[in-house]
């Protein structure tokens, strides 16, 4: 595992023991270590595995902008495919599928599980309970600069980009 800071943000590689030629790898978009046994199983099959911190965990389109210049830097440095395999859970998931419908050319595909779809649904207006939506929706009300009235004509969710992910023909794993 290499750890590194890239445009001031805190990253790591880790290396397969025998890499795939071609360089493929995955992208964990948030909550690097947490459920890892696609990511330990992928590795053992030549993959390699990174990460870059992000802003927040909803979104910050400067955050997909940044993941775009690490491929970049992964590619050149590293030997990488030019293409990723965005790997998000939860909240990471929400990432994942954002970059994707933005940096299309930078994706394979998307493995996603238990993945944030829906901003309203974890704001208060889905079936999460009251400790979750407390939670939550301090996070999301900065993240986005929203109030509880906006939340019906929000549009910006992951949902509202899979329009762009069967336009570019991008699998997705759920």
């Amino acid at each position: 595992r290499l750890d590194f800071v890239f445009e001031g943000r805190n990253a790591c590689l880790v290396l397969p023991d025998v890499p795939c030629a071609g360089g493929p790898w995955m992208m964990k978009t948030e909550y690097f270590g947490a459920f890892p046994a696609f990511e330990k199983e992928m590795l053992a099959r030549g993959w390699h595995l990174a990460w870059i911190a992000n802003l927040t965990r909803w979104h910050h389109e400067e955050d997909d902008a940044v993941k775009d210049r690490f491929c970049a830097f992964l590619q050149e440095e590293f030997g990488l495919s030019d293409r990723c395999l965005p790997v998000g859970m939860s909240c990471g998931g929400m990432l994942a599928v954002h970059f994707a419908a933005r940096y299309p050319q930078r994706v394979i595909g998307l493995y996603l599980d238990a993945p944030v779809l829906s901003i309203p649904s974890m704001a208060g207006t889905g079936v999460l309970g009251d400790d979750m939506v407390a939670l939550f929706w301090p996070e999301i009300a900065a993240a986005y600069g929203l109030d509880r009235a906006a939340l019906a004509e929000f549009r910006r969710s992951p949902v509202d980009e899979l329009p762009l992910l069967i336009q570019n023909r991008i699998p997705v794993v759920l």
